[in-house]
């Protein structure tokens, strides 16, 4: 037995003026949500271009970071390769 009550499920709307208001919230939602995005990155570029001696060792961080990264992916591509070159390959079906 549970200790959560049983679900009720969801009612459904009745008419589809009421579906279209919810779309028209989510779309709402995601358009925000993209606007403080691009917020963001315009801030961040703005901070990058005044300030030349961050933007320069951001730009080193990035490039490190970068090379971390492939350290990571090119090793873990390999090994997933070879696993999957060393399988036999699978019957095939008439």
């Amino acid at each position: 037995m549970s200790a959560y009550p049983p679900q009720q499920p969801q009612p459904r709307p009745r008419d589809m003026t009421e579906i279209r208001a919810r779309r028209e919230r989510s779309r709402q939602r995601s358009r925000i949500a993209r606007l403080d995005v691009m917020i963001g990155v315009a801030v961040a570029v703005i901070l990058l271009i005044v300030s030349p001696g961050l933007a320069m060792s951001g730009i080193i961080a990035l490039l490190a970071l970068l090379a971390i990264g492939v350290s990571i992916a090119v090793p873990a591509y390999k090994r997933r390769r070879a696993e999957r070159n060393a399988r036999p390959p699978a019957p095939r079906r008439r």
